[in-house]
C-alpha cells in the first residue's frame, strides 16, 4: 500500500486514524499488519515479530502492543513462580514409607 501521507511524524490524530482505517482494507494479513505498525501511535508500541512454534521448525508472525507483551511476560513469570513453589513444596515433603512389615 503506497502511503498518501508524507510524514508519519507529523500526522494529526485524525490523519493517523484515517491511515489506520485504510490499513484494514488490505486483504493480505502481513501487509495489513505492516501498515498498522507503520501508522500506529509509537506510544502503543505496536510491533510484529516472528516467533518459534514448538514442535516445528517454522515460526509464525505475531503482532502485539507493548501492553500485550508486558501482560504475557507478567503471566509467564507468575506461572514460572507458581511451578517453582509447587516443586519446592513436593521436594521438601517426605514420602511416606512404602509397604509395611508384618
Amino acid at each position: 500500500m503506497k502511503s498518501k501521507y508524507a510524514s508519519l511524524d507529523k500526522l494529526s490524530d485524525t490523519d493517523r486514524n484515517n491511515a489506520l482505517k485504510e490499513c484494514f482494507m488490505e486483504e493480505n494479513k502481513p501487509d495489513r499488519q505492516d501498515c498498522i505498525a507503520r501508522y500506529a501511535d509509537p506510544a502503543i508500541g505496536y510491533k510484529c515479530e516472528r516467533i518459534q512454534v514448538t514442535g516445528t521448525r517454522f515460526g509464525t508472525r505475531v503482532c502485539s502492543t507493548k501492553r500485550q507483551r508486558d501482560e504475557v511476560a507478567r503471566n509467564s513469570q507468575e506461572a514460572f513462580s507458581q511451578a517453582q513453589m509447587r516443586n519446592k513444596f513436593t521436594k521438601d515433603q517426605v514420602a511416606p514409607p512404602q509397604g509395611g512389615k508384618k
